[in-house]
C-alpha cells in the first residue's frame, strides 16, 4: 500500500462563480414576480395565488439550489491519507478505510467520470469533473495505489474514455478550435457587410454577437488550454 500524506481536495471554484451569480439573479426575479403578481392591477393574474405558488416554486427552488451550490463549495471536500479515504458533505461525512474496501465501480458518467468505492459498511462516490485536472489525476492515483486491481470494474472503459491526451491531440484539439474561431468571425464580419451594402441595421446586432464570440474564442486559444482554476485546492499535510 502506497504510504500517503494526507490530503485535502475541495470543490473548483466553478461551483463558487455559478453559485455566487446565479443565487442574486433568481433572488431578485422571485421577490419581482411575486411583486408582479400582488401590485398589477391593470392586468391582474386569473388565479393569483396558483402563480404565486408557482413563482415560488420554480424561482424559489432555483434560489435555494444556488444557496446549496455556495454552501456545497464551502464545506464539502474528499480527504485521502494512508487509512482512508474520506468524503465530508454539505451535511454528512462519510469514511471507507482501503483496507475494507470490497469493489470500486468506475462510471464514465457524469461528466468528468465517478467511482463508487465500496467498503464494508457504507459506500463513497467520489465525481471528479467536482475538481480540476490535475486534483482528479492525483485522486486516481492514490486510488490505484492504495487498492488493488483485483477489486476494480470497468476501469478499462474508464482509463481509455479519460485518460491524459497526448501533446500531439492537445495540439490538434487546439488547432481545430481556432479555425472554428476564425470561421466565426469571418461569418460576423460577412454579416455586419451586408447590412452596411443592403442597409439592414438589424444585421449589426447578430454580427456584433458573432465577433464576439469568435474574438473570445481566439483569445481563449491562443495557448494551450488550462483548468479553470489556477490556485490549487487540495492541501497536503503531513
Amino acid at each position: 500500500m502506497l504510504e500517503t500524506p494526507q490530503h485535502i481536495y475541495r470543490l473548483r471554484h466553478y461551483y463558487r462563480n455559478v453559485g455566487m451569480l446565479c443565487t442574486p439573479l433568481f433572488l431578485v426575479a422571485w421577490i419581482a414576480g411575486i411583486h408582479e403578481v400582488l401590485t398589477n392591477k391593470s392586468n391582474p393574474a386569473a388565479h393569483p395565488i396558483a402563480a404565486l405558488v408557482f413563482i415560488s416554486v420554480i424561482l424559489g427552488g432555483f434560489t435555494f439550489m444556488g444557496l446549496y451550490i455556495i454552501l456545497a463549495y464551502y464545506k464539502e471536500h474528499l480527504i485521502l491519507n494512508d487509512r482512508e479515504i474520506r468524503h465530508v458533505g454539505a451535511f454528512r461525512t462519510k469514511s471507507v478505510p482501503w483496507q475494507s474496501i470490497q469493489q470500486i465501480k468506475w462510471r464514465i458518467g457524469p461528466s468528468g467520470g465517478s467511482a463508487i468505492l465500496y467498503g464494508n459498511q457504507t459506500k463513497i462516490k467520489i465525481e471528479f469533473g467536482n475538481f480540476i485536472a490535475t486534483q482528479r489525476a492525483e485522486i486516481i492515483e492514490i486510488i490505484h495505489h492504495n487498492v488493488d486491481d483485483v477489486c476494480y470494474l470497468d476501469w478499462s472503459k474508464f482509463h481509455k474514455r479519460f485518460r491524459p491526451p497526448t501533446p500531439e491531440a492537445k495540439r490538434k484539439t487546439r488547432a481545430l478550435a481556432r479555425r472554428m474561431a476564425y470561421a466565426i468571425t469571418a461569418i460576423g464580419v460577412l454579416i455586419f457587410v451586408a447590412g452596411f451594402v443592403f442597409s439592414k441595421p438589424q444585421f449589426y446586432f447578430e454580427a456584433s454577437l458573432n465577433l464576439l464570440g469568435g474574438f473570445v474564442a481566439l483569445y481563449l486559444t491562443r495557448k494551450p488550454p488550462q483548468d479553470d482554476d489556477h490556485t490549487p485546492d487540495s492541501q497536503p499535510t503531513h
